[in-house]
C-alpha cells in the first residue's frame, strides 16, 4: 500500500516510504529502519493514522518546498499528530469518561 501511495505523491523525488530498511553505508549490516518499519510501528496499520500521517507530512514537505519526504519529517508529523495510539474506538470514550482528554 505504500508503494502505491507513493505513487500518488507530488514529489519530484522518491520517498522510498515502502522499504523496511535503508542502507546508510557500504557495508552489508550498514542498515537502519527504514519508512514502512516505522510507519507500520507508529501507526499499528491502521489505515486511517497512515493517512494522516502522510498528509501532514506531505502538507509540511510541500510548504518547505523539499522534494521528497523523509524520515526524520514523518517522525516531525507523527509527534505532532499523534498524542496516542488509538486501536480501539471504545478506548476513546473511556478515556472520556475518565476525564482524560487527548487533542
Amino acid at each position: 500500500m505504500l508503494a502505491f501511495l507513493e505513487l500518488l505523491l507530488p514529489f519530484t523525488q522518491p520517498s522510498l516510504l515502502a522499504l523496511r530498511t535503508v542502507t546508510t553505508g557500504t557495508r552489508r549490516g550498514d542498515t537502519v529502519q527504514g519508512p514502512a518499519a516505522m510507519i507500520e510501528r507508529w501507526t499499528g496499520g491502521i489505515l486511517r493514522d497512515i493517512m494522516i500521517l502522510i498528509v501532514d507530512a506531505s502538507t509540511r514537505a510541500i510548504e518547505r518546498d523539499l522534494p521528497a519526504l523523509s524520515p526524520s519529517l514523518l517522525k516531525e508529523s507523527w509527534a505532532n499528530i499523534q498524542t496516542r495510539q488509538v486501536t480501539d474506538f471504545l478506548d476513546s470514550v473511556r478515556y472520556r469518561q475518565a476525564g482524560v482528554v487527548h487533542e
